[in-house]
C-alpha cells in the first residue's frame, strides 16, 4: 500500500509555485530579498508545506495591505519571513531586527544596516 502522505510532493509544490499569482509572490519576495527566484523556490518547497504554498499570495498581500510598523521590519520584511511565510524562525528574526536597528540608531549608515540584515536573513534561510 502507497501512502500519499510518504510521497514526494516537490512536483506538486513546484507547480504550485509556477502559478500565476504565486509566481508573482515568489519573484517579488526573491527581489525584495535579493535572491535569485530558483533559489527561493527551492527554500520555499524545501521548508513549506502545502498549506502554505497555497496560501502564499493571499499571506503576501495581507502583509503587503497592512503597510504599518516598524520602517526597518517592513524593508527587512522580518514579520513576513517568519510569521506569515515562514523561513525563518521568529527568535531568528527579532535577532537580526534587533542588529539592524542597532547598527541604524548607533549613528551608522541606514541602509548598510539593512543589507547586513538582508545577509544575516540569508544566512538563515539558506541553513
Amino acid at each position: 500500500m502507497e501512502i500519499l502522505y510518504e510521497k514526494d510532493l516537490r512536483a506538486m509544490k513546484f507547480n504550485i509555485l509556477t502559478s500565476t499569482r504565486h509566481h508573482r509572490v515568489v519573484q517579488e519576495l526573491a527581489a525584495r530579498l535579493g535572491l535569485p527566484v530558483q533559489e527561493l523556490r527551492r527554500h520555499l518547497i524545501r521548508r513549506l508545506d502545502m498549506q502554505h504554498l497555497e496560501n502564499l499570495p493571499a499571506r503576501y498581500d495581507a502583509w503587503m495591505a497592512a503597510g504599518d510598523g516598524d520602517p526597518l521590519e517592513r524593508a527587512l520584511a522580518a514579520d513576513l519571513l517568519s510569521r506569515s511565510v515562514p523561513l525563518i524562525p521568529p527568535g531568528d528574526a527579532g535577532a537580526i531586527l534587533a542588529e539592524v536597528r542597532q547598527r541604524a540608531d548607533g549613528g551608522g549608515d541606514r541602509e548598510a544596516a539593512l543589507a547586513h540584515g538582508r545577509a544575516r536573513i540569508h544566512e538563515v534561510i539558506r541553513s
